[in-house]
């Protein structure tokens, strides 16, 4: 690993040491008084309030679209966009049953077609190339935008995809961790044990004692999404109608970075493994001894970096 990418990794282990300092950003919402607070708009999308904030100098020439994860809401992104200053502009949608944004319609789609809904709105009010992010399930969503605009991505970042339909087409034996967590979600939810199932998906991102980690209020809120964390973990399945496979990833001709940490679940690693082999641009990234549950500050250096280069390319 030489030049910039090795760059990459030795930023990343610098902001991992000081992680205890970050916030997850996942249940508090950024107040307008705060600093570097968002502009914060709300659309309506199909018949539904989706709520979008805006990171950054919206007059900016450069764009990204960003997708967060579970128990997470746009203001996630805040600690990745606030740095950038007027280098550019960050659109955040709270995706659907997320933050502020309604919940998603009781259709039969896989709950990812919503998200894709979402953004694809967006994502049509860019006349420029855009950067695609998604962080955990809402990879899933920035992947699938990436393939319905791929004249309009300039790069994908992907931190800690749970591509887990990617295991099951390859038989990978990792892919019984993923099965085991989602059938645990699913049927926790089915049955009103919403804290239960926000406890079992907190520990499967970030490890034994992270739902206690959490403040009171990011517990409460993750509780709350229990039902939304359910239907992503059902979708990620290969037999989901639309779901992405290796053929998929090939197809994407952008820059891909995968980002991962070293202590993610296994088959998230093997998910970013496998993603790195079958995209022909793609890259990754390993976050020592840590993952990017417990190292947003780290996972945010890392991803900036690398937009960053592929700016500097272009100019």
């Amino acid at each position: 690993m030489t030049g910039r990418a090795e760059t990459m990794e030795t930023t990343a282990k610098q902001m991992a040491a000081d992680e205890a300092a970050a916030s997850r950003s996942a249940a508090p919402d950024q107040s307008a008084t705060k600093p570097n607070a968002p502009a914060v708009e709300t659309i309506k999308i199909r018949g539904r309030q989706a709520h979008i904030r805006r990171f950054g100098d919206a007059t900016a020439g450069v764009v990204a679209l960003a997708a967060h994860g579970w128990a997470a809401h746009g203001g996630r992104w805040s600690s990745f966009g606030a740095p950038l200053g007027g280098e550019m502009s960050v659109i955040a949608p709270d995706l659907p049953g997320y933050g502020r944004s309604d919940p998603p319609p009781e259709d039969g789609n896989p709950v990812f077609a919503h998200d894709v809904s979402v953004l694809a709105e967006l994502a049509e009010t860019v006349d420029q190339p855009m950067h695609l992010i998604g962080e955990g399930p809402g990879a899933e969503a920035a992947a699938r935008i990436a393939l319905r605009y791929p004249k309009k991505t300039a790069s994908l970042t992907l931190i800690e995809p749970a591509a887990f339909a990617l295991l099951e087409e390859a038989q990978d034996p990792r892919r019984m961790e993923a099965l085991d967590v989602a059938l645990g979600v699913v049927s926790l939810a089915a049955f009103g044990e919403k804290e239960a199932a926000a406890r079992l998906i907190a520990e499967f991102w970030g490890g034994l004692g992270a739902f206690e980690a959490m403040t009171e209020e990011e517990r409460a809120y993750a509780a709350a999404c229990a039902e939304r964390a359910a239907a992503e973990m059902q979708a990620l399945s290969k037999h989901t109608p639309g779901a992405l496979l290796f053929e998929d990833y090939a197809r994407i001709e952008a820059p891909i970075l995968v980002v991962y940490g070293a202590k993610a679940p296994a088959s998230v690693r093997a998910c970013a493994a496998r993603i790195r082999r079958a995209a022909p641009l793609a890259r990754s990234v390993e976050l020592p001894d840590s993952c990017a549950f417990r190292a947003r500050l780290a996972v945010d250096a890392v991803a900036r970096e690398f937009l960053r280069g592929l700016i500097a390319k272009a100019a």
